[in-house]
């Protein structure tokens, strides 16, 4: 079994990536769907959480947009979240791979997977990248960002070039979904030829 772990900037199209590996038959953990499981009441993160961030994030239900105001306002509670989520998120994960081990290829689609320093979970590492102009157009239609959010979104990760530098394999996503789907095919193809 291959663990891919897909990471990389901010509105870069990551997810997209995921749904065409989905689309070829390869299992996809997504670790941000993941991390919203410690906002439920169940979960055993859940008063770590509501200790950090305050019950007023999750009155009725979970207000994201408050959360990401606090945490993108306060480099000590990003912290200490990402303190509380990383740990449960590699669990998960290991589950997942657990599940999948006949499989040829996994992936996990992780944005934070260097400054979670998760990198030895894998086997290799899938970086998509753009340019930061286009990552601001994104943010702006998809995610309704101002400037100034998309500012302190794209601060708050590692360095481009540095993703870059640390990734096996690199797609430049500028252009069109079918450009991205032939780059991710060209990838797969080395990676099965490994």
């Amino acid at each position: 079994m291959i663990k891919i772990g897909l990471t990389g900037t901010i509105a870069s199209g990551k997810s997209e990536v995921a749904s065409i590996l989905r689309d070829r038959g390869i299992p996809v953990f997504n670790s941000d769907e993941c991390a919203k499981e410690v906002y439920k009441k169940d979960n055993k993160c859940y008063k770590k959480v509501i200790k950090l961030l305050g019950e007023e994030v999750v009155r009725n239900k979970v207000d994201y947009h408050k959360v990401s105001e606090i945490i993108f306002n306060d480099e000590t509670k990003r912290v200490a979240l990402n303190n509380i989520i990383h740990p449960y998120v590699r669990r998960e994960m290991k589950k997942f791979f657990n599940k999948h081990k006949k499989e040829e290829i996994v992936c996990a689609e992780v944005p934070l997977l260097f400054e979670a320093k998760l990198e030895e979970e894998f086997d290799k590492i899938l970086v998509i990248t753009s340019s930061k102009e286009i990552a601001f157009k994104r943010m702006k239609k998809y995610r309704a960002y101002t400037k100034k959010e998309c500012e302190k979104r794209y601060n708050s990760q590692i360095d481009p070039k540095i993703q870059i530098l640390k990734g096996d394999f690199v797609i430049y996503n500028d252009t069109t979904i079918k450009n991205l789907k032939v780059e991710v095919d060209r990838v797969l193809e080395e990676i099965n030829g490994n």
